[in-house]
């Protein structure tokens, strides 16, 4: 900030302001060499840093002229082969500092560290003989069997024996917890809190070599699971399991055969197993005396030559007469009596019959009565008063709609037969009139269009007596 210094001064007189006392030489005003400067912000700025020493160096730098003028070298590839061939191009600032800092740390020559291994085993596991780190051995014996039950009194231990039997191990081995036991003609496995006398084998793998290592031929493996024994084993012809084997979504694949029951008591306890889960299995049902396949979320029974034809889905269970046989409804097949025929074969005669819906008195429906493809006409029957007209096919039925019950049908529009019924009747057709289909494809479909006359509002049945002609 702007000092007020004193106007027209004397020589030497002075001036104190901001704890500053100034001097006049008779020219200008000079401050005390020693004072402490408090103006905040000249302290925070650069300018506070400065020396005469510096201003005299940055004259002494300009006087050397301006230096961007000179053409020094701005950028430097190394391309002496003999330094870049050396250690030394690839050591880095930070690998110099870390030299300097281990060079502090002093000469390690003298600190007096071990040269020589000086521990044994012995040594080193009276310091402390148990861990929960793994340990991998090169080499590894226990020469007796003292060695051996001493040795048994940790868990979580690996123990090797030179000549052992089962006895032996009966005998020597308490308070096991994990184990491993190699003799000399056997490997055993065994994990359980308490193994002595029968409870030896508990949760146990054998691999039994025989009795002699290097010339017997009965060397096989166990593998049991608790107190269940063994429940794997392999012998001279293959291997033994004994209880289920779960493969989860894996596949049992063999080019031999396979052997198995899958035998189940009755219906009740095979839908006790879920056809989704095992969609295609196979079982047989020994009280229905069938087999079943998993499918569609059921289980399926299959046919046999102990099945029935009424155990087929599609065939009717009604019970046939002497001589029937199987017809096609357009829906099921069930038992009829025979028709159609050639040679010298005459046919019986038959009926047929169909229903409208409920309909209101003077109402038609269209209905359909599965018969021949062409018939000998010989009564027409209804369940109540009705005009009831039959049909060669359903094209001639509709042209026909809109002809009056007094009107007489026109020749060749189509028209087999029609009656006019007072109720619950039947009518006979003198003389008996041949009826027949004219669909592209030929059908035993009989046409009819049905009037219900009945006065009430009533679901008409309409039942045909005929012979069939044709096949």
């Amino acid at each position: 900030m702007a000092i007020n210094f004193p106007t027209s001064p004397s020589l030497n007189d002075t001036y104190t302001t901001g704890g500053i006392t100034w001097t006049w030489d008779g020219s200008t005003w000079k401050a005390s060499s020693s004072f402490s400067e408090t103006d905040p912000v000249y302290t925070a700025s650069a300018a506070a840093n400065v020396t005469n020493t510096k201003i005299t160096n940055w004259d002494t730098s300009y006087g050397w002229g301006d230096h961007g003028t000179v053409g020094y070298l701005t950028s430097y590839t190394e391309t002496d082969p003999a330094f870049n061939a050396s250690a030394a191009s690839t050591i880095t600032g930070t690998q110099v500092t870390s030299w300097d800092t281990a060079y502090g740390w002093g000469d390690h020559g003298v600190a007096g560290y071990l040269t020589a291994e000086a521990d044994t085993l012995d040594t080193v596991t009276g310091r402390g003989s148990s861990t929960t780190n793994s340990i991998a051995v090169g080499g590894l014996q226990l020469g007796t069997l003292s060695q051996l039950s001493n040795a048994f009194g940790n868990t979580n231990t690996l123990k090797f024996g030179g000549d052992m039997s089962m006895y032996h191990m009966q005998d020597g081995i308490h308070g096991t917890s994990n184990w491993i036991v190699v003799d000399e003609h056997n490997l055993y496995i065994g994990t359980k809190g308490e193994v002595s006398g029968s409870n030896l084998y508990t949760q146990l793998i054998t691999i039994d070599v025989g009795n002699d290592a290097y010339t017997s031929n009965t060397a096989h493996v166990k593998l049991g699971y608790g107190a269940g024994g063994t429940k794997l084993e392999t012998t001279s012809t293959g291997v033994t399991i004994s209880g289920d084997l779960n493969l989860g979504s894996g596949d049992l694949t063999t080019t031999g055969k396979l052997y198995y029951s899958n035998n189940f008591a009755d219906l009740t306890a095979l839908n006790s197993v879920s056809a989704a889960t095992y969609h295609g299995m196979f079982a047989h049902v020994h009280a229905e005396g069938h087999g079943y396949f998993g499918h569609a979320g059921g289980w399926t029974q299959l046919l046999d030559t102990g099945s029935s034809l009424s155990e087929l889905a599609d065939v009717a269970t009604t019970a046939p007469s002497t001589s029937d046989v199987l017809t096609w409804d357009g829906s099921n097949w069930g038992p009829a009596a025979p028709t159609g025929g050639g040679g010298s074969s005459l046919q019986s005669r038959t009926t047929a019959s169909a229903s409208t819906p409920s309909i209101a008195n003077d109402v038609s429906a269209d209905i359909a009565i599965s018969a021949a493809k062409t018939y000998a006409l010989q009564k027409i029957q209804t369940s109540a008063a009705a005009w009831v007209t039959l049909y060669t096919d359903t094209t001639s039925r509709t042209n026909d709609a809109s002809r009056t019950e007094t009107t007489d049908p026109v020749s060749g529009s189509g028209v087999i037969a029609e009656v006019i019924t007072t109720g619950a009747v039947t009518q006979k057709i003198t003389p008996g009139t041949i009826g027949w289909n004219d669909d592209g494809t030929p059908s035993s479909n009989v046409y009819l269009k049905v009037v219900n006359k009945s006065g009430s509002t009533n679901p008409i049945t309409v039942t045909l007596y005929y012979v069939q002609l044709e096949a």
